[in-house]
């Protein structure tokens, strides 16, 4: 190099390697190379393929051999995900919990947390994951996208734990915190957990709505039928809210649900007691009128899943809230119009929605995480 001339150096940083001789059948010998790298495509490939010892087995590797390599948290994350595969519930938590323990383990750490999370309480384990989720929020280097999912995540446990007013406090808390950071700066990647936390806001009232029963005597009923009223009028209030955000998920959920109510209260009048000091006659009488003011319910649910379905056309991305609409619109187009010709007046216990097709809300903890 002349004189002037600049240094140019470059450094190249390699994963570490494993070098093992080995004797054939034979007896010859052969030098067997692996690196955390190779070992971690390997192991990806068994996991992507369903072979879950496998992809355990090579994660546990890097992990014995290679622990201080770039790829030791993600191959304790994915092992977390082998082992949830093998229903392995308390070692996948230990792994992710492991990982989010671990110095510098950064936003992997925040991943293993959520993942951990949202384990526990799809295994209804409420109070772990409740306490997963707390110590997520103690972080300071917390994004605020992350905060916003993990304070949403902690109603969504706390509802599903059947505490209420705790639930409507935290979900209430998330809408606020999404509110309180819009217009500044684009701090959030979407509306997702916005959106969710107002869903989860309009399922409290409507789980307390289907908690109501209707009971004589007819003082007593009414102030039944009144309750669940209210319910249903805020619930709806709060799914409008959702579908102001535009998230076709969390949208086309709240349409669902909306319609789902109008159904569900017109079913609970077909069910309420009549009256015991009512002739055969004077009953019949009541039933008819009953069914009269009822069929607006029934008409209305099936407004409203009309326009879910049609909701997801403007989105162009079908949900399975969406299906399920579409699904209800030939079993209540069927009823409607058995309601009309009087049918379901003389056979009420045609009702009982045995064969009901249901969306499945309550068990699902989403997660962004995937491999």
């Amino acid at each position: 190099m002349g004189e002037g001339d600049e240094d140019e150096r470059q450094t190249i940083i390699v994963e570490p390697m494993r070098i093992e001789v080995v004797r054939d059948a034979d007896g010859s010998e052969q030098i067997i190379a692996r690196d955390a790298r190779g070992l971690f495509d390997e192991a990806n490939d068994a996991l992507a393929a369903g072979d879950y010892e496998r992809a355990l087995g090579l994660y546990d590797e890097i992990l014995e051999d290679f622990a201080e390599s770039s790829l030791a948290p993600p191959a304790i994350y994915n092992a977390g995900l082998a082992l949830e595969a093998l229903e392995r519930t308390d070692d996948a938590v230990a792994r992710y919990l492991g990982l989010a323990a671990r110095p510098g383990s950064g936003e992997e750490g925040i991943d293993a947390r959520i993942r951990a999370a949202a384990l526990l309480a799809e295994h209804e384990r409420w109070s772990e994951s409740l306490a997963t989720l707390d110590d997520m929020l103690t972080l300071a280097k917390l994004s605020e996208y992350d905060r916003l999912e993990a304070m949403t995540r902690r109603g969504y446990v706390l509802l599903e734990a059947k505490d209420y007013a705790a639930a409507e406090k935290q979900l209430g808390k998330s809408i606020e915190f999404f509110k309180s950071k819009q217009g500044k700066r684009p701090v959030f990647e979407d509306d997702y957990f916005a959106a969710m936390a107002q869903f989860y806001l309009g399922d409290i009232p409507r789980r307390q709505f289907d908690e109501i029963p209707i009971r004589l005597p007819e003082s007593q009923m009414e102030r039944d039928l009144e309750a669940k009223a209210s319910l249903l009028v805020l619930a709806d209030e709060r799914y409008d809210e959702v579908l102001l955000l535009r998230h076709p998920y969390w949208s086309t959920a709240a349409g669902y649900r909306k319609a789902d109510m109008q159904w569900q209260f017109w079913r609970s009048l077909m069910r309420a007691p009549v009256p015991p000091q009512l002739e055969e006659l004077a009953a019949q009488l009541y039933v008819t009128e009953v069914h009269k003011f009822a069929i607006g319910f029934l008409n209305k649910s099936l407004d409203f899943h009309g326009k879910n379905v049609r909701l997801a056309h403007l989105y162009k991305v079908p949900t399975q809230w969406s299906e399920a609409s579409s699904r209800e619109i030939v079993r209540l187009t069927e009823l409607v119009g058995r309601e009309q010709a009087g049918d379901l007046t003389k056979k009420p216990s045609e009702l009982n929605g045995k064969d009901r097709v249901y969306a499945n809300p309550e068990a699902y903890m989403p997660s962004r995480i995937d491999l």
